[in-house]
């Protein structure tokens, strides 16, 4: 046999079961004993490659690689063969070795001469290649070298069983693909394209205020909020339903129940009959001062006085519009905080629009007390002092109008929760207030509860909450606009809960208490008053069932330097022509005080500047 010529290949140890073409790049793939999986060994015909020009039948328990002692190890003996002729005795190969710690050993794996052949002189040898250095547990990589079995045929290694991948150094020409083995793919130390990474956290802004909150709300990521230094709007605040602690309200009479003023009373040494002679002061007689308490002994005036009425609130700025019979008020709370309340005066009544919240967490853009942030809730004691306050000055004649014959004197009877903040994300607060508005004289204001509204932006949950009180106060749902479109933006509570779902829960609060639903829709100019959204509204309105909702459309109260204008009176009575048009009864409310920053929260943004 010439040196050419091809050296005849050498019995395989399994037996007969090896059949192949010895052309090159084409090799047959024998099972190990026991057989591997077959997506393995789909796998592993793709991946195995050795330097040109080698010709050598080898098998490895364990393949190219080495295992720890905890791999399965096949007590049959394999031999490497070399072919006759060959001039390089050894074939060098890595061997990887997986520790636990992620640590990789290298040894060798010699080739054992045929039988009769003479021992070759040592040579240069090849290195082959090794890949799998990519970190993968010890445990599956043991799993997947278990009972594997390398055949190299010229060019190509192909290998049956699992174990790490393998890289080839390539040659000149790539072997031809037959119908048996899987188009070839870069194998080895292939960098991979690192992970994404998940979008970080905005940060949280609960109790942050001042310069450190307007920081981070410029450092939130995306559509949450518009960088100043990108464009000239400010920074859109962002939801904030939890109030941040502050510093509590000193303990007033307003915050107890009658059984808690008995108590307070003979703590003090004094017969409980006086705190029902207090309670009568203080709602049926509106006043605190000892002075006027002249029932009560005059030794014990001043300490109950003291014990029983800390001020809560202190008049800063005071207001007054159309003619008088608008009196918007700017109150200092304990603890520097401003909030304020608007009376206003009607022919026969006067009504409080009172605040529950100092700031507001609801963050509405075309709404000044939503642009503020929320800085605390307000205690039942201080929402119900804005009332007696109120009712105070009422009955004493300072809602006097310019010009007209009525008597100066009024009777507060309508209390709404329209002010600053979302009423029932203070839903504690306000309950013990319309608890406190509704009791009788003298544990209470005696106000009648549909003489009460509670106002919520779509709060489902609580307004199921206050279905299931038994308290049949009006509620107004704000809703602004019919679409969901339109409310994420308007309204962004609507990202949590949806027109239906508002509207349903409305419908829920009516079944409860058969108070018919307002439905408070702020026109604003080319953003909600289309006539199809009057359209829309009315039919989800009336999908609901009939003679269970009113609907005030109000002309947008506007604010200084914001871009949300008042629509035009003839849009507005289209509007409104549209909803009656469906059987939906709707009313043009009455707004007061565009003249002295009647809108909520402007007052006290004003002040603070």
């Amino acid at each position: 046999m010439g040196p050419s010529a091809r050296a005849p290949r050498p019995p395989h140890p399994d037996g007969p079961d090896h059949r192949g073409d010895h052309r090159h790049g084409r090799v047959d793939v024998v099972r190990a004993r026991g057989g591997p999986r077959r997506r393995a060994a789909r796998g592993l015909r793709r991946r195995g490659r050795l330097a040109p020009g080698r010709r050598a039948h080898r098998e490895h328990p364990c393949g190219l690689h080495g295992v720890d002692a905890h791999a399965h190890v096949d007590p049959v003996p394999r031999v490497l063969h070399a072919p006759p002729g060959d001039s390089r005795g050894r074939l060098e190969a890595g061997v990887h070795r997986h520790h636990r710690g992620g640590r990789q050993r290298h040894g060798r794996a010699a080739v054992r001469q045929a039988p009769g052949q003479a021992q070759a002189p040592a040579a240069r040898e090849p290195r082959q290649d090794v890949g799998g250095h990519g970190r993968r547990p010890a445990a599956r990589h043991r799993r997947r070298n278990r009972g594997r079995v390398l055949h190299v045929r010229g060019d190509v290694a192909h290998r049956s069983g699992g174990g790490p991948r393998v890289r080839r150094r390539r040659s000149r020409g790539r072997p031809r693909r037959e119908r048996h083995q899987a188009r070839h793919e870069p194998q080895g130390h292939v960098r991979r394209d690192p992970r994404p990474r998940r979008r970080p956290r905005p940060p949280r802004l609960d109790g942050v205020r001042g310069p450190r909150r307007l920081r981070l709300l410029r450092d939130l990521p995306g559509d949450a909020v518009t960088s100043p230094a990108a464009s000239d709007a400010p920074p859109r605040p962002v939801l904030q339903m939890a109030a941040p602690r502050r510093g509590k309200p000193p303990r007033h009479f307003a915050d107890l129940t009658h059984e808690e003023r008995v108590d307070a009373v003979r703590e003090l040494g004094l017969p409980a009959f006086r705190a029902k002679q207090l309670a009568t002061h203080y709602f049926d007689h509106l006043t605190v001062a000892p002075e006027d308490m002249t029932d009560l002994p005059a030794g014990a005036r001043g300490s109950l006085a003291e014990a029983f009425f800390p001020r809560l609130m202190t008049p800063v700025r005071s207001l007054r519009a159309d003619g008088g019979a608008t009196v918007k008020t700017l109150w200092s709370l304990h603890d520097g905080v401003k909030v304020e309340s608007v009376l206003m005066r009607y022919p026969d009544r006067a009504t409080l629009c009172v605040t529950s919240q100092a700031g507001c967490g609801m963050a509405c853009p075309f709404c000044a007390t939503g642009q503020m942030g929320l800085t605390r809730n307000l205690s039942a004691a201080e929402i119900i002092e804005q009332v007696r306050l109120a009712a105070r000055a009422a009955r004493d004649g300072e809602l006097a109008v310019d010009g007209s014959d009525d008597e100066a004197s009024v009777r507060l009877t309508n209390v709404v929760f329209m002010g600053m903040g979302e009423p029932l994300a203070n839903y504690k607060a306000v309950l013990t207030a319309v608890r406190t508005l509704i009791a009788p004289v003298p544990h209470g204001f005696g106000l009648s509860a549909r003489h009460v509204t509670v106002s919520t932006v779509g709060l489902v949950p609580a307004i199921d909450k206050l279905a299931g009180e038994g308290i049949p106060v009006t509620l107004a749902l704000s809703l602004h606009a019919p679409d969901d479109e339109l409310r994420n933006d308007l309204v962004p509570i609507n990202t949590r809960w949806t027109v239906d779902e508002a509207l349903d829960a409305a419908r829920r609060y009516f079944d409860a208490t058969g108070r018919r639903v307002s439905i408070e829709y702020a026109l604003i100019r080319d953003i909600n008053d289309h006539a199809w959204r009057a359209d829309l509204l009315a039919e989800k309105l009336a999908a609901r069932g009939p003679a269970w909702v009113h609907v005030n459309p109000i002309p947008l109260n506007p604010t200084p330097g914001s871009k949300w204008t008042a629509s035009d009176p003839a849009v507005e009575a289209e509007f409104v022509r549209r909803l009656r048009a469906h059987g939906i009864p709707a009313t043009i409310r009455d707004t007061r005080g565009s003249d002295i920053d009647g809108a909520c929260g402007q007052l006290a943004i004003k002040e603070g500047e």
